[in-house]
């Protein structure tokens, strides 16, 4: 499972790198999955709807394995 705080603190908790955050945890898990975008946005202290807005308007994220 990726650790999605060092994820998190390798982008410096910058929220205007939140689309880089959403790669790298696809990359590492094949998808973007429900317990990711908990862990997101628990760690960038931001709403799921805000993650969940930005993982449906990009077309290249995936909420489960391909």
């Amino acid at each position: 499972m990726t650790n999605i705080k060092s994820i998190v603190l390798r982008h410096k908790q910058d929220r205007t790198r939140l689309l880089d955050m959403i790669r790298d945890i696809q990359e590492e898990q094949g998808c973007v999955s429900v317990s990711a975008v908990s862990g997101l946005a628990r760690h960038m202290n931001m709403s799921a709807a805000d993650i969940e807005g930005v993982l449906s308007f990009y077309h290249f994220f995936s909420k489960s394995p391909l």
